[in-house]
């Protein structure tokens, strides 16, 4: 067992006062197979964070919707891809944010991440998973301080 008795503290830095120093910033929400509503939870909570919307774009990823899980030759399994596929479409449209998927799942979260990053055009790129909503916008600020 292992027990910290002197933990770091550290002062979170504060947003700086004029909105024009802040960075611009691609939040990234991965998902390959989680429940869609727990998708819209979290991109949801991205869309109420406490910072300029004009320098904000909100990514779901969609590595379940990638072109070779659309065309499975198991016919269920393609259904079921597409159908979740125009789910989170929807989802995105409803909430104002982009919608990205690619060809194939080749090196899975990583490879969804690196190859959405070719359409992301922000500062900063934080990696916020589709089960983080809770944490977002305490985390989101901490990262974007002065």
């Amino acid at each position: 067992m292992f027990v910290n008795v002197f933990p770091l503290t550290r002062r979170i830095p504060p947003l700086p006062c004029d909105p024009g120093r802040l960075p611009t910033v691609d939040i990234l929400i991965p998902t390959y197979d989680e429940d869609v509503e727990v998708v819209y939870v979290t991109a949801s909570a991205c869309t109420q964070l406490d910072y300029p919307h004009e320098k904000l774009k909100i990514y779901i990823l969609d590595d379940g919707g990638t072109s070779q899980k659309l065309n499975d030759p198991h016919p269920e399994r393609a259904a079921a891809a597409r159908q979740r596929a125009e789910q989170l479409k929807a989802i995105a449209a409803r909430l104002g944010v982009s919608y990205l998927t690619r060809p194939t799942n080749q090196l899975a979260k990583a490879g969804n991440i690196n190859e959405s990053l070719l359409s992301c055009a922000g500062e900063a790129a934080p990696d916020h998973g589709r089960d983080k909503a809770a944490s977002v916008k305490d985390g989101f600020s901490r990262g974007c301080g002065s």
